[in-house]
């Protein structure tokens, strides 16, 4: 039996209210399921469509999931990497990154219109810096949540996941 995938979509206006609850009930919800509910939760935002930045560069966006980080810190023990990449997304909206953009920005409307063909997409990398205080509260607070639903393999397999993803050997 596979999964099931929940996904959250966070509205604007809750980014623009500071409006977590929405996003805290959520990870509340999962987390009384425990084991079952492991890496089930993609994350996206809506209302940024038309945004040509992307949503590690809107500040509002940065500021609402440091508030959510801090209210829910084991969050990541739900969050799905594939197909929606919910990891990096949010990953990138906490921690300090380096962006390598190639072409032109556009909105993902504009990229709707523009791009038929997926490989045509103008590219872009990042490079997140975690940092030790946000690696080490992320770790410390999946294997927390995990030990409590006696899950202490699935956090350190998501930690796995995540060190092979995003942490570079010279920042470990």
């Amino acid at each position: 039996m596979s999964k099931q995938l929940i996904i959250f979509e966070v509205q604007r206006e809750e980014v623009e209210e500071q409006d977590t609850k929405g996003f805290t009930r959520i990870i509340q919800s999962l987390s009384l399921k425990g084991k079952e509910a492991k890496s089930s939760l993609a994350v996206a935002f809506g209302g940024y469509d038309e945004d040509k930045r992307e949503l590690f560069e809107i500040e509002e966006v940065r500021n609402y999931m440091t508030k959510v980080f801090k209210k829910v810190p084991h969050m990541f023990y739900f969050i799905n990497q594939e197909p929606y990449q919910s990891q990096q997304l949010l990953l990138t909206c906490l921690a300090d990154i380096d962006i390598f953009f190639q072409g032109e920005k556009l909105s993902a409307v504009e990229v709707t219109e523009r791009y038929q063909d997926f490989e045509e997409i103008p590219e872009y990398r990042v490079r997140i810096h975690m940092g030790n205080r946000l690696w080490n509260t992320l770790k410390a607070e999946t294997r927390k949540y995990a030990r409590s639903i006696q899950d202490s393999k699935g956090a350190e397999e998501i930690i796995h996941q995540m060190e092979e993803l995003y942490i570079k050997e010279e920042d470990r």
